[in-house]
C-alpha cells in the first residue's frame, strides 16, 4: 500500500516481519533513495553456491550469505525462506531476484541479486551531533 499526505510519503507493510523488511528492501528503500536525490543503485549478478528450488508464478525474494570462494564470491541461498523465518533475514546478506515460475538455477549459474537489504543504510553522513552516522541513526 502507499500513498501521500501532502509532501509526505506514506507506506504500509506486511504485518510479518520478514515480509515487511523485505518489502522495505526492494521497495520501499529505492523509492527513499529517489526522493533524496540518490543515484539508482545497480543490480548485481553472482553466482549460487548451492541450488535454488524451482519457483512459483510470484517473484521471490531468497534469503542468501555472501560465500568467499577461491574463484570469487557466491552466495549461499538461506534454505528456510518462510516469511515467518526471522532467523533467515538475521543471517542473510543479501537476497536473490528469483523470477515467476523460474525453474531454480544450479550452483556456478548466474543470478540477479539485491546487494543491501539493510533498509535504513542510504549513505554516510554526519548526523547533527556532528558524528558520521547513516539515515535512519
Amino acid at each position: 500500500m502507499f500513498g501521500t499526505r501532502g509532501k509526505a510519503l506514506i507506506f504500509g507493510l506486511h504485518g510479518n516481519p520478514v515480509s515487511a523488511m523485505v518489502t522495505a528492501t526492494v521497495f520501499i528503500k529505492p523509492a527513499l533513495r529517489k526522493w533524496l536525490g540518490y543515484a539508482e543503485q545497480p543490480s548485481w549478478r553472482l553466482p549460487p553456491a548451492g541450488p535454488t528450488p524451482p519457483n512459483s508464478a510470484r517473484r521471490h525474494f531468497m534469503r542468501a550469505q555472501l560465500v568467499h570462494t577461491p574463484t570469487g564470491p557466491e552466495l549461499m541461498p538461506i534454505s528456510q525462506t518462510d516469511s515467518g523465518h526471522t532467523s533467515s533475514l538475521s543471517n542473510a546478506d543479501m537476497l536473490i531476484i528469483q523470477p515467476e515460475l523460474d525453474p531454480g538455477a544450479h550452483a556456478g549459474s548466474d543470478c540477479r541479486i539485491h546487494p543491501d537489504r539493510r533498509l535504513l543504510t542510504v549513505e554516510p553522513r554526519k548526523s547533527r551531533w556532528g558524528r558520521q552516522g547513516y539515515c535512519g541513526t
